[in-house]
């Protein structure tokens, strides 16, 4: 793992700017140290492209990774607000004096609801008095 750690370090260091410069200066770091030296200096060139063509991919993924997660809790409070209104809407209903089947009605028409998942709503927010 020294390489690698290496390679992070000065990655790090250089404010992820330039990688191949990075995988370099890990290189000849090793070289000096005699990690890996004989085939360091037989495939370096390899060895730079293929490190930084995995770092890259594995940056890929992690950036994937975080625009998923972000768009999973925009959706997520996306939902709880959509959910907070149609509650509102249903004791709404209720404190207007409205029955639950004009409650149902209601959000049916304008929420593109099913009559099953209507009347769930209406039944689990509907205050029994």
């Amino acid at each position: 793992m020294t390489f690698v750690d290496y390679v992070r370090q000065n990655h790090r260091a250089n404010g992820f700017d330039d990688l191949e410069h990075s995988i370099e200066t890990a290189i000849d770091r090793c070289i000096e140290e005699n990690i890996l030296r004989d085939f360091l200096m037989e495939h370096r060139s390899e060895v730079v492209k293929v490190v930084k063509l995995d770092y890259t991919f594995d940056r890929q993924l992690m950036m994937e990774r975080e625009d998923s997660r972000a768009e999973g809790r925009a959706e997520g409070r996306a939902e709880g607000r959509a959910e907070g209104r149609l509650e509102e809407g249903v004791k709404c209903f209720q404190h207007l004096g409205k029955t639950k089947k004009e409650a149902e009605a209601y959000l049916i028409e304008n929420f593109e609801l099913t009559e099953k998942d209507a009347q769930e709503l209406v039944n689990s927010y509907w205050n029994q008095e």
